[in-house]
């Protein structure tokens, strides 16, 4: 019986260490043009932390833009005062991995009224 319980014991600390290992999103992870559902909208998030909500490919006629921030977990969008989607509003999503090519973004608070609140999926249309 103390055999057993010193293995279960040890098969729950590998099990922790296993998790708490997971890699951490950065930045570079989410840069790039991301597809809702594989329908539109379009979600281009750039390098330089500015970001285009928009309904077709391309960001001539956008929904939403401004700047956003990403610590890793959370992607917060700040809406520029020209935006014509939701001007000036902040919006805060929880970031999720599916795999590689897969988002999910969970509503933390939002602001805009348009948006959908709940979980989205975010398929990558281009890196």
């Amino acid at each position: 019986m103390k055999k057993k319980c010193t293995y279960f014991v040890l098969c729950l600390c590998i099990l922790g260490l296993i998790t708490a290992c997971q890699p951490s999103i950065t930045m570079d992870d989410i840069v790039g043009v991301w597809r809702k559902n594989n329908f539109s909208p379009f979600m281009y998030l750039n390098e330089d932390g500015t970001y285009v909500i928009s309904g077709s490919v391309g960001t001539d006629d956008p929904w939403d833009f401004g700047q956003y921030e990403f610590d890793g977990k959370t992607l917060t969008h700040h809406a520029d005062n020209e935006s014509p989607g939701c001007p000036e509003d902040t919006d805060i999503y929880e970031v999720e991995f599916i795999d590689a090519d897969t988002l999910k973004l969970t509503t933390v608070d939002i602001q805009c009224e348009v948006v959908i609140e709940g979980e989205t999926t975010w398929m990558r249309y281009s890196p």
